[in-house]
C-alpha cells in the first residue's frame, strides 16, 4: 500500500466524498484507529471481535437474487454549521468487482414528498438525522443505501488548512452575508489559494444565476483540484494530522473491519474510473420557495446506469418523486 494511494483515498473524502472511508487508512497508519471505531454504530449481524466493542460485521456483500454482488452503496454527506441540514449530499456506488466508483450529487433543494412546510431532502437531518434521511432519500434514488457517511463541515475546514489550501479558479464574485447563519462569503472572482474559511466559503455559495446546481458543479470542481493537488509527496508528513481530523469529525455505521475491507477495494481504483453525477432536474418556485424537481425519466435512467445496486432495474415503482410548483 504506497503513501500516495493512501493520500489519494484520504483526499477524494474532502468533501464529503469518502472522508471517513478514506480516514481509516489514514488512522490506521498512524496507529490511532479507535476514534472512528467509537463513532461506529453496530451493522446487521454478528459482532466483530476485534475491535472490542462489536461494531458489526465486514461490508455483507448482499449476494442474493435481487443485489449485485461486490457493490456496495453509501450515503455521503456533510452537515451545516449547526447540524441541522446537510448542505452536501452524495450517494456513492461502489463496485468492487469492476473497480468502478460512481458518485451522484443530490441537490439539496431536490423536493421530497413530506408534510411539513420545508419539502427539501437538506432538511430531513433536523427531523431525525439519519433514519429520516435514508427514508427521504430513498423516495429518490428507489433504495436505502448500505451504509451512510458523514462530516461536520468545520472538518473540512480543518482539512483544506492542514494541506496548505487549494489552489482553485473562482468562477464568480462571491458576495453574500447572513449573520443568522454564520455565512460571511466574500471571494473574488480568478485563480487563488483558498484556505479552509475561504474554501467553505465556495462550496456555501448559492447565489449563481443557475441555482444549487451550479453549487453542486464547482464544489465537484474543487474536490477534484484538491485531490489533485494532494497527491504533492510534501503532504506525506501531514497523515497522522490528517487522521487526527477524520477521527474527530466523522460519524459512520461501517465497522472498523468493513472500513479495512472497503479500503482494500478503494486501493484497487484508477482515477478515471471514479466518476461524478448529479441527479437531473430543475428549479421551479412552490410556495415562495425554490425547489429542484427530479426529471423522471432521465433520473431513472442515470441512477440504473450508475448507482443501483440490484440486479433488476429501478422503476417509477420505487421512487416517488414530489412535483409541487407554483402555476
Amino acid at each position: 500500500m504506497s503513501k500516495k494511494k493512501i493520500i489519494f483515498i484520504c483526499l477524494l473524502g474532502v468533501g464529503v466524498i469518502l472522508f471517513a472511508i478514506a480516514g481509516v487508512h489514514l488512522l490506521l497508519d498512524s496507529g490511532s484507529c479507535i476514534g472512528l471505531e467509537q463513532n461506529s454504530k453496530k451493522n446487521n449481524g454478528d459482532d466483530d471481535p476485534e475491535n472490542g466493542e462489536g461494531g458489526g460485521s465486514p461490508l455483507p456483500g448482499r449476494v442474493d437474487d435481487e443485489h449485485r454482488e461486490g457493490v456496495y452503496t453509501f450515503i455521503l454527506a456533510g452537515t451545516d454549521k449547526h447540524g441541522y441540514h446537510t448542505d452536501v449530499l452524495m450517494v456513492a456506488a461502489l463496485d468492487a468487482d469492476n473497480k468502478t466508483l460512481n458518485i451522484m450529487s443530490i441537490p439539496r433543494d431536490t423536493q421530497v414528498p413530506v408534510a411539513r412546510s420545508t419539502k427539501k431532502v437538506n432538511s430531513a437531518w433536523l427531523f431525525g438525522e439519519i433514519d429520516q434521511l435514508r427514508d427521504e432519500l430513498s423516495t429518490v434514488i428507489g433504495f436505502i443505501p448500505d451504509y451512510y457517511v458523514v462530516i461536520d463541515l468545520d472538518g473540512f475546514v480543518a482539512l483544506v488548512d492542514e494541506i496548505g489550501g487549494v489552489d482553485f479558479d473562482v468562477p464568480q464574485n462571491m458576495n453574500y452575508e447572513d449573520p443568522e447563519q454564520g455565512l460571511f462569503i466574500h471571494l473574488q472572482k480568478g485563480p487563488q489559494k483558498l484556505y479552509g474559511d475561504q474554501a467553505i466559503q465556495l462550496v456555501r455559495f448559492r447565489r449563481y444565476r443557475e441555482g444549487d446546481i451550479k453549487r453542486v458543479e464547482v464544489t465537484q470542481n474543487f474536490l477534484k483540484e484538491t485531490v489533485k493537488q494532494t497527491l504533492n509527496v510534501n503532504n506525506l508528513v501531514r497523515v497522522p494530522a490528517l487522521a487526527k481530523i477524520v477521527r474527530e469529525n466523522v460519524k459512520t455505521d461501517l465497522s472498523l473491519t468493513a472500513l479495512i475491507e472497503l479500503g482494500e477495494h478503494l486501493m484497487n481504483l484508477d482515477n478515471d474510473n471514479i466518476v461524478f453525477h448529479t441527479l437531473p432536474g430543475d428549479y421551479a418556485m412552490y410556495k415562495k420557495q425554490a425547489y429542484w424537481l427530479v426529471f423522471p425519466d432521465k433520473a431513472l435512467a442515470l441512477i440504473n446506469e450508475t448507482i443501483n445496486p440490484f440486479t433488476t432495474p429501478i422503476t417509477e415503482d420505487n421512487v416517488n418523486y414530489s412535483r409541487l410548483r407554483d402555476d
